[in-house]
């Protein structure tokens, strides 16, 4: 490492990094990181993808052989759905996947965008040799927007047409299909996309550096400039200025400091704050009550577990490390280990990365954790990274799904996640240049998808025509609700309890459901005359904030002000 960053080296006498320099990571590539390089490289005729490319983004192989039947496309509420009939034509059962992505319109010098992205996608369950599986894959129209990070600073859905392609790869195409958008759409102000919590704008510039990033414009044409080694290992002196670490860091206090309030005495505790939000004003008089001495254990001994809080009722838990296991790096008790998130990825199975977190969670609940530092979101920017075995994929759709999953299994048996670690590749470094184009096409999007709420996906309907077919797929919901929540109930007594639901179904004056994106209901409420008469979860979507969701649709659009209750309810 050059000289010019001696005056940053840690102390000798360090006991974690003894004499150790900052690093620094030229992310150059941009969005064109993986597949989406290679596939839009060979467009560009940059490259000659038979001679680079051996293995493609989503290729594997099988015992048996199938063929895939792409439907046109079907447009709802700004959702694009497409049914693809799964059909094993070998001699041997399997299960198929199915890999839908996206090709946008690009214009020459304007926004980056990569020629293939994927957009969804799905696994047949195990079919038999001649059999046949139907699967719908759903995604937003919004979710093709680009990010404009030079001029709109923005998501930006441009007018043109998209090719939505039904691929056994990233390369190998099976069929295609045609979207239009006719005018040009950018998500900016207070037109942010449905998934936003605020609109997305650029927040990075200061970390963009004085370095050529890799452009698509007019095919490539500064890779060897914008890929060449650093013309500089020199920080510039602005950013010098700001650099922070144990060898040159000096605490000083604030004038304007104002002592917060402690110990007060309002008769609150931590479990009277489940479930409000994150800036309710109640949040307040229950940190008031915490005391010097317990902020100060609570920071101190934040590794690996939470310390108590006597003032607020919390009680000690423990955090362990992951991200394949549960393991207690000091007391050295570990659980069984599982694949690799690679490997899990590599799946492309969301009930397989759903069923892995169940365990981890069964096991951590055996051990007495309630943490884990986990899953790893990293995105595969190089081979050569040296804890890709963390990380699940270089695309990041594909790592926001299979890791939400495993999140949401975990968090089935109590136990909470540390997503980690924000970065695209692994370095021992702390000086990085990027644009925000990368940082919210790549290293952000897979964890979006743990902050979107799954349930952003239901659709709330209210239905007037209640088929049989309906009544039976609401039978189901409330068959597992009912099993899931209603312990004092019998297996016998639920079965006499059921003959008189569908007579209450058709009888309701307003049937509310919740869809997902296939139209499968997983949730529905019945109003009679500003009173929720009935309210039931699928139990596979309890603790998502669905049942919520429902409540408040139906004060605001039922003027709902009264709860019926059945009396033998707990």
């Amino acid at each position: 490492m050059p000289e010019i960053l001696d005056e940053f080296q840690i102390s000798e006498d360090d006991q974690f990094v003894p004499g150790a320099l900052p690093h620094f990571v030229n992310y150059v590539e941009g969005i064109y990181v993986g597949y989406r390089f290679y596939e839009t490289a060979a467009e560009e005729g940059l490259i000659n993808y038979d001679e680079s490319v051996v293995y493609p983004f989503g290729y594997g192989l099988s015992y048996t052989t199938f063929t895939q039947e792409m439907s046109d496309l079907t447009v709802t509420d700004d959702t694009i759905s497409v049914d693809v009939t799964v059909t094993n034509t070998g001699e041997t059962a399997g299960k198929d996947v199915v890999e839908l992505y996206y090709t946008p319109p690009y214009t020459n010098g304007g926004i980056e965008k990569a020629s293939v992205n994927l957009a969804a996608f799905d696994k047949t369950d195990l079919l038999e040799p001649g059999a046949s599986q139907t699967l719908t894959l759903t995604f937003r129209v919004e979710d093709m927007a680009s990010y404009d990070y030079q001029n709109a600073q923005a998501y930006v859905l441009e007018a043109g047409d998209y090719e939505i392609s039904l691929r056994t790869d990233s390369h190998t195409v099976v069929d295609t299909r045609t979207y239009t958008v006719d005018e040009t759409v950018t998500y900016d102000g207070d037109n942010s996309r449905s998934t936003d919590l605020i609109t997305a704008t650029n927040q990075f510039d200061f970390a963009e550096g004085e370095i050529e990033y890799l452009s698509r414009a007019d095919g490539f044409a500064n890779y060897e400039e914008a890929t060449a080694a650093p013309a500089t290992y020199s920080v510039p002196e602005d950013d010098k200025a700001l650099f922070t670490n144990n060898s040159n860091w000096e605490p000083e206090e604030d004038p304007d400091a104002q002592m917060p309030a402690t110990g007060a005495d309002n008769g609150l505790t931590l479990a009277d704050m489940r479930g409000l939000a994150y800036d309710d004003e109640q949040w307040e008089p229950l940190l008031d009550q915490l005391t010097i001495d317990e902020m100060n254990t609570m920071i101190a001994l934040g590794g690996y577990q939470t310390a108590a809080a006597e003032s607020i009722g919390k009680v000690t838990t423990t955090d362990c490390d992951g991200p394949a296991s549960i393991n207690n790096n000091f007391t050295g008790v570990g659980s069984i280990g599982f694949p690799c998130g690679v490997m899990i990825a590599n799946t492309f199975n969301e009930d397989i990365a759903r069923a892995f977190g169940q365990s981890i969670g069964e096991m951590a609940d055996e051990m007495n954790v309630s943490g884990w530092y986990a899953p790893a979101m990293n995105i595969h920017r190089s081979a050569f990274a040296g804890r890709n075995f963390e990380y699940y994929s270089e695309d990041g759709l594909l790592s926001g799904k299979i890791a939400s999953q495993a999140v949401q299994g975990a968090a089935e048996h109590g136990v909470y996640a540390y997503i980690k670690h924000l970065n695209s590749v692994w370095t021992s470094g702390v000086h990085d240049f990027r644009s925000f184009f990368l940082v919210k096409s790549g290293i952000l999007l897979p964890v979006r998808y743990q902050f979107e709420k799954q349930e952003e996906f239901m659709k709330i309907i209210e239905v007037k025509n209640r088929t049989s077919e309906l009544i039976n797929c609401l039978l189901d919901v409330w068959e597992g609700s009912v099993k899931a929540t209603h312990l004092f109930l019998s297996d016998r007594e639920i079965r006499n309890i059921k003959e008189y639901v569908p007579q209450a179904l058709k009888g309701v004056g307003h049937l509310v459901l919740a869809e997902d994106e296939a139209g499968c209901p997983k949730a529905f409420m019945g109003i009679e005359d500003g009173s929720l008469e009935m309210l039931f979860v699928a139990a596979e979507e309890r603790g998502k904030g669905l049942g919520k969701r429902l409540i408040q649709y139906g004060i605001e659009n039922y003027a709902v002000e009264r709860l019926a209750v059945n009396e033998q309810n707990p």
